[in-house]
């Protein structure tokens, strides 16, 4: 006979303690596995931070300087510094800031053309080296993340390896430029496709405010049976007050839309000024009458 306890057999209640100490046991190893995956995420992301830290005092020439970063993997914990200078070799020893990964992590490999350091250029933020690196758990070898720089200087990170630089998608995000003059007394957008000797030209007057303090087109053109689509507005305008325009580019790349070679100009008091060029593979370079860029 099978004794029972409170309507429950001896085995039943053997039975529910067992399950019980499984799920505690789950429970248990979750906890474990996602408090260490938080040490690999959290330092991804403060390694990805002072790279863009980097790139935006490079960007303004803070210190009439470059900056960059140097990724040391020979220490215990692992160190980077956002270093000042051309190079780190050459760099102010009078400027460092030196960080270090927690004790969970390493990097397993810092490649930027073959170096452990990355400097970005004045002005519009390029790289001297695109490339990634890869931070692993010391524990546990085959969680890692990747922290990849394109050649236009974006910074992203991701679970999976970087992929190669031709796939990443480029220009599918707004970029802005600082013009040094104001925009308000322009005529026409226009933009010329080179390859296709193709001219489009808007006029801006409709696309203000009634104050001219705000300037806001979107559209699109096909270009030899492609969508070429953009939009143009400003973040900042005044005729009195510096950079006097402000103005956001976006150019979209994904799903096979604006494939083609693209310079852009602002007619203003009958002068064409250009504001960008863009290159059929996705790089920009600023116009001659932009006073600086800044890819965001």
């Amino acid at each position: 006979m099978i004794k029972k306890t409170r309507g429950f057999t001896l085995i039943e209640i053997l039975l529910i303690i067992a399950f019980l100490a499984v799920l505690f046991g789950i429970g248990v190893f979750g906890l474990f596995a996602f408090r260490k995956k938080s040490y690999l995420t959290n330092d991804v992301q403060k390694v990805a931070n002072v790279l863009k830290i980097a790139k935006s005092k490079s960007m303004s020439f803070e210190g009439q300087s470059k900056y960059g970063v140097y990724f040391d993997n020979n220490v215990s914990p692992n160190q980077y510094m956002l270093f000042k200078g051309e190079n780190y070799a050459q760099r102010d020893t009078s400027y460092r800031e030196v960080y270090q990964l927690s004790k969970e992590t390493l990097f397993e490999d810092v490649d930027f053309g073959g170096n452990k350091e990355l400097t970005f250029a004045n002005v519009n933020g390029f790289p001297n080296n695109s490339g990634n690196i890869k931070i692993i758990l010391s524990s546990d070898i085959s969680q890692s993340s990747f922290i990849y720089v394109d050649s236009l200087g974006r910074v992203d990170f991701s679970d999976s390896p970087a992929p190669s630089l031709d796939n990443l998608i480029k220009d599918s995000r707004h970029v802005h430029f600082d013009l040094g003059w104001s925009i308000a007394n322009s005529s026409l957008l226009k933009f010329y496709f080179p390859s296709h000797a193709q001219t489009f030209s808007i006029n801006t007057a409709v696309y203000f405010d009634v104050g001219k303090t705000f300037f806001d087109w979107e559209g699109k053109f096909e270009v030899a049976s492609t969508s070429q689509v953009f939009r143009i507005h400003t973040h900042f305008l005044n005729e009195f007050a510096f950079p006097y325009t402000r103005i956001s580019i976006t150019r979209d790349r994904n799903k096979g839309k604006n494939d083609k070679e693209v310079i852009i100009y602002i007619v203003d008091e009958g002068t064409d000024k250009e504001i960008a060029h863009y290159f059929q593979d996705g790089v920009i370079i600023k116009g001659n009458n932009v006073q600086t860029m800044e890819i965001q």
